[in-house]
């Protein structure tokens, strides 16, 4: 259908119309998005997951806060 036939039909004059398509675009694109960046949860029955050094594979010895790691054995800086 064409912009006027459609405004004819629904008594919307054409603007009006595509603000509220993309309104409505905008608005289930946020839903996708939130339902999509879902983080996984640890459940309490699940086992821990086991963090290695990308590069040499050793076992990082603590985890500050902010999430990056130093390889005590080869020096790999990563993030977790």
């Amino acid at each position: 259908m064409s912009a006027p036939t459609v405004a004819a039909v629904t008594g919307i004059v054409h603007p009006a119309l595509v603000a509220l398509v993309g309104f409505a675009l905008l608005i289930v694109g946020g839903f996708v998005f939130a339902w999509q960046d879902e983080v996984p949860r640890r459940t309490p029955g699940s086992p821990p997951i086991l963090l290695r050094c990308p590069n040499c594979g050793a076992a990082p010895r603590g985890l500050p806060e902010s999430g990056a790691v130093t390889c005590d054995y080869c020096g790999t800086r990563f993030l977790v």
